[in-house]
């Protein structure tokens, strides 16, 4: 409800435990200075005074559990309750010229007080907000009875045009006003269908747009899954097994071997090198607060999907209110202390095929299914990692993957214009597109805490993230039968939105280790870009380009066992691109390994555009 001075909200909330977002986002679609809720049930006052901040919550119970009515006025007006001990019944005093007294009303059938009740708290300028669960027009006696005491009290109603029952077309939610000279356009019901519609014209305004989540809601019914079905493995000796139980076992003999540390040798220049003190050394983990936190699980896809111990992201709709300030004081506790919950590092793996349906272990695709709990600590962690890294500068430019404001087609844009450049200097130019094997799952992890502290990352969050990353374990599940638990020693949590950010953090110099050649980056996708010489005959620049390609792999080549990185030597190719017709009369490989040479590709699938050595656009990816 309006006036020229005061923004009043009327609500039958039906369980504020259940609906108090919908409160926070009608606050913040509306400002409004005064909130009266009814049916609010049992809630704890506490987390809702933090919740709502800047208002002043007062609350008067009901007979039973669902009743209840609270009102919520703006922490800038002067203020005073008034002392009332019927059930339902809230009464406040809103001081200025002229005082103004709001009664919040919640009147069920079963109430136990009349409207005579009442009587000692209408004063001469006064508002009764409420449910009243009488319909005036169409309830007979009972409504007889409610305006023969508004006409004693000298009330006059204001009822809204449409209905505000959810089960009937009846009208019981409105006010009674007296001594006030206010333009009562409109009250809750009114102000939700608004509200409602909009949000409901913003959706189908998405959904007929041009925008790309609209694409994938459109298309999304017509792509078959890439993966087969896992029917069997094939174990080392060429057997078929197929029962469950076996399964599990051979998948977990497989990734247990996967996920050892690598051998390291030591000393090794991240983790043996003479510390260097940065100014921000001491600097803490910020904070997390009530809003922050109650964002942050709202913004998360509630999918149903199980973790480790059978809980999914769903299970956040039906939390008990009580358990918000105990986990945000645990999430801060985590921060502080570097301190996680082992449970919370437990993981749920389970496979797909690559391509077979039946093949071995090796050519499956793990999926795992990390904590609930924990994925809402990772995104808060991440978004001060992220505030972190800007301040400092870490991350290149070159570097498009996983940051805000960096966008693929953007990389792809450069890339060739980094190419078309070069050629137009009449110059040979090579480009090699480097596939790291299994990128995520080999972060070496005493390397990265390393590497993050010579790069001048506080002290609180280096043992953070390497209290997040060491004591990991995981199960298999295939149909329903479980592998036993083992440990994961490498590779960030896959899955995790705190993984891509850490893995292009670690190896935010790989530009610099590369010189002699242009580097374009999109997470673990690394694509060189070398050109022959300026100036001299083309024969001569394709020589120079050989020479040129030979440092670049060398120097990749020792970054790759610097950051215990592999590079899958069959996944990495090179296109040649010139003016001149053909592919170059020489060989490129790598000096260590299998020496065997990368492949000359005449086009090649990069960020899911497929790209000639002669610059055209073939099919979209």
């Amino acid at each position: 409800m309006s006036s020229t001075s005061l923004h009043v909200l009327l609500f039958n909330v039906r369980g504020l435990d259940l609906r108090w977002q919908e409160v926070l986002l009608l606050i913040s679609a509306f400002k409004f200075d005064a909130l009266i809720l009814v049916e609010t049930g049992e809630f704890d006052i506490s987390f809702h005074q933090k919740i709502f901040k800047d208002y002043r919550l007062l609350y008067q119970k009901g007979e039973n559990r669902n009743g209840g009515v609270l009102i919520l006025i703006k922490e800038s007006f002067s203020i005073s309750r008034v002392s009332c001990s019927i059930p339902n019944i809230c009464v406040v005093d809103i001081k200025g010229e002229d005082n103004l007294r709001i009664i919040g009303v919640y009147a069920p059938d079963s109430k136990s007080w009349s409207w005579d009740d009442l009587s000692a708290f209408v004063s001469s300028k006064c508002v009764i907000y409420g449910d009243f669960n009488v319909d005036i027009m169409d309830d007979g006696k009972k409504a007889d009875t409610l305006l023969h005491w508004a006409d004693d009290q000298s009330l006059a109603h204001v009822v809204p045009n449409s209905h505000t029952s959810l089960r009937s077309n009846r009208v019981i939610d409105y006010a009674f006003i007296k001594g006030l000279n206010l333009d009562i356009q409109k009250i809750a019901k009114n102000e939700l269908n608004i509200f409602y519609a909009t949000q409901l014209d913003n959706l189908i305004r998405l959904r007929n747009s041009s925008s790309s989540s609209s694409f994938w809601y459109r298309s999304k019914r017509f792509f078959k899954p890439s993966s087969s079905s896992l029917y069997g493995f094939i174990d080392t000796s060429g057997q078929i097994v197929k029962e469950c139980d076996r399964m599990c076992n051979l998948a977990a003999d497989y990734y247990e071997n996967f996920f050892k540390a690598s051998t390291i040798f030591r000393p090794h220049p991240y983790t043996d090198s003479p510390p260097t003190v940065f100014d921000n050394i001491s600097e803490s983990i910020p904070e997390v607060t009530l809003d922050e936190l109650l964002n942050t699980v709202i913004s998360k896809k509630k999918k149903k999907s199980l973790d480790a111990h059978g809980l999914s992201n769903h299970m956040f709709n039906f939390l008990d209110l009580n358990y918000w300030s105990l986990l945000l004081n645990l999430y801060n506790h985590s921060f502080q202390k570097s301190i996680l919950p082992s449970a919370w590092k437990d993981t749920r793996m389970i496979l797909l095929a690559k391509k077979d349906s039946i093949c071995p272990p090796s050519l499956t695709r793990p999926i795992s299914l990390l904590d609930s709990f924990q994925k809402i600590g990772e995104k808060l962690f991440l978004t001060r990692f992220c505030d972190l890294l800007a301040r400092r500068g870490l991350l290149s430019d070159s570097q498009s993957g996983f940051r805000d404001h960096f966008r693929l087609q953007t990389r792809l844009l450069l890339f060739l214009e980094d190419i078309y450049s070069l050629m137009s200097n009449s110059a040979p130019v090579c480009t090699v597109f480097v596939d790291f094997r299994a990128a995520f799952d080999q972060l070496w992890y005493l390397g990265c805490i390393g590497k993050l502290r010579n790069l001048g990352i506080p002290s609180s969050y280096l043992n953070w993230i390497e209290a997040w990353l060491i004591n990991r374990r995981c199960y298999i599940e295939i149909n329903g039968c479980k592998s036993r638990w083992f440990s994961i020693e490498k590779g960030g949590p896959q899955g995790s939105v705190l993984t891509p950010t850490l893995f292009i953090t670690y190896n935010c110099d790989m530009n610099i280790s590369l010189s002699g050649c242009i580097s374009h980056f999109f997470a673990d996708d690394l694509a060189g870009i070398l050109a022959g010489q300026l100036g001299i005959k083309y024969s001569s620049q394709c020589l120079d380009l050989e020479k040129r390609i030979k440092t670049f792999l060398d120097c990749l080549e020792y970054y790759s066992c610097l950051t215990d990185q592999p590079i899958n030597l069959n996944k990495t190719e090179a296109m040649f691109t010139a003016r001149a017709i053909g592919l170059p009369s020489f060989d490129i490989h790598f000096s260590h390994g299998t020496k065997e040479s990368i492949n000359w590709v005449s086009e090649y699938k990069y960020l899911g555009y497929i790209i000639s050595s002669k610059l055209g656009w073939n099919s979209y990816g």
